[in-house]
């Protein structure tokens, strides 16, 4: 079985919140509308806003929301690229394990915004609804641990993705977890511990054979606006690990704009063999 989730009027305008100096000190979670549509899902409007503070927000948990992470994070963790946190996929997975077990149909959908690109994650697990308590606890814990391992590699330059370093990495890694097998490809090639399966994992393998994550990429151009500091040039895409890297040496002023550079808003979500 297959499912489509396309967001096509949301990804804009959360982005703005990125890079607008108004919120530009703040996180921010949106509640968002989604309605089904033949063949999937569509996002297609913002419900609620949430204001937290300069690293957190309490984001909604409703099966579809978006959360920000802005440019003064960058630069306080000196970032390159700012991608979802273990935490982020943790309660993904959390709530869609219990949707799944409360028997509603709709898929978990939530969308990441950073400076360089929009992450649209989907967790859809129907079939989770005779997991174990113990099995829900272990493969959380480990989804947890799969994309924590990654956190440090935010503040790495990267290998170039589309202009901008190892934005699709985390892409990779989110498709690489599955409770079948082994996950090895964590970032961009690194090497390190497998996640090795066990029995509580193939609980979970009997339930849903396919891949834990399903995570689109749609990467964002962003401009400086207002005052600049001297010697500091506009940016766009072919020089976007620059940009990136100026951002952590304080040389952006938190007065940009974001734009979303083409129209791949969409996720496909596969359950079954297909993906073993």
């Amino acid at each position: 079985m297959q499912i489509r989730v396309h967001v096509p009027n949301v990804i804009a305008p959360i982005a703005a919140y990125v890079a607008d100096p108004e919120h530009a000190k703040t996180e921010n979670a949106f509640e968002l509308t989604m309605s089904k549509v033949p063949g999937g899902y569509t996002v297609d409007g913002i419900a609620l806003r949430v204001k937290g503070d300069t690293s957190t927000v309490h984001t909604p948990k409703k099966p579809a929301t978006a959360h920000t992470h802005n440019i003064q994070n960058y630069k306080i963790q000196q970032c390159h690229v700012g991608w979802p946190s273990g935490e982020d996929m943790h309660w993904v997975f959390a709530l869609a394990v219990s949707r799944a077990k409360q028997g509603l149909p709709e898929p978990v959908v939530h969308l990441c915004s950073t400076v360089e690109a929009t992450y649209i994650i989907v967790c859809w697990l129907p079939r989770l609804a005779g997991l174990s308590a113990a099995a829900v606890a272990s493969n959380g814990d480990e989804i947890l641990a799969h994309f924590a391992s990654a956190h440090g590699h935010r503040c790495d330059d990267g290998a170039g993705d589309e202009g901008h370093p190892c934005g699709s990495a985390f892409v990779k890694m989110a498709h690489a977890y599955r409770f079948t097998g082994k996950a090895c490809e964590r970032h961009a090639g690194e090497r390190a511990r497998c996640v090795l399966p066990n029995a509580l994992r193939k609980e979970a393998a009997r339930l849903h054979p396919g891949p834990v994550f399903c995570v689109g990429y749609v990467p964002h151009d962003m401009y400086p606006d207002g005052k600049l500091i001297e010697g500091h040039e506009r940016y766009c895409r072919k020089n976007g690990p620059r940009h990136l890297r100026d951002i952590n040496f304080g040389k952006f002023d938190r007065r940009g704009s974001i734009r979303v550079t083409h129209s791949a808003e969409y996720v496909d979500v596969t359950l079954g063999p297909t993906y073993l």
